[in-house]
């Protein structure tokens, strides 16, 4: 697992460093993969990219869903990091449920080692990153967004996944 880590703090930090020379209105970021991690990327949002305003009820889904984010490249950066994962991935039912536990781990890891590494935002400057499984409310979502946010960012993403 130690690999999959080096692998995916690299990848992060070298996508998000492109991320951040594209957009200059970034505010979001998320590991995003489904419940059979088959693969895991990178999406990212925009405060520009949110079709609605702050004052329509649905501003909070936009912006904390990455299931609806609109930056879903991963400029083939990701590539090695699910590589490594279909290798890790690939064993037996008992043993894969153990294993997407530690995986999801290791993600979660890997981000608060980079955000504490200064790699993202400020917590304050009310940016958002997280764990993102479509169609799933797998704990680890609300554990990353708890750990690597502000305590109002947190509060308001909790408010609306509950």
């Amino acid at each position: 697992m130690d690999r999959f880590k080096q692998e995916l703090k690299k990848a992060i930090a070298n996508h998000y460093a492109r991320v951040r020379e594209l957009y200059d209105d970034l505010y979001g970021y998320t590991l995003y993969t489904d419940g059979s991690l088959c693969s895991i990327g990178p999406v990212c949002n925009r405060e520009s990219d949110i079709t609605v305003p702050e004052s329509d009820e649905m501003y909070p889904y936009y912006k904390y869903s990455a299931v609806g984010w609109s930056n879903f490249e991963d400029f083939g950066i990701f590539d090695g990091v699910n590589s490594r994962l279909a290798k890790i991935m690939d064993c037996d039912h008992p043993e894969w449920i153990e294993r997407r536990q530690e995986v999801l781990e290791a993600c979660l890891c890997t981000l608060s080692e980079l955000d504490k590494s200064n790699l993202f935002e400020p917590k304050d400057s009310g940016r958002f990153i997280a764990i993102c499984i479509a169609d799933s409310d797998d704990p680890i979502m609300k554990k990353s967004a708890k750990l690597l946010n502000s305590s109002s960012v947190y509060e308001a993403y909790a408010k609306e996944f509950s």
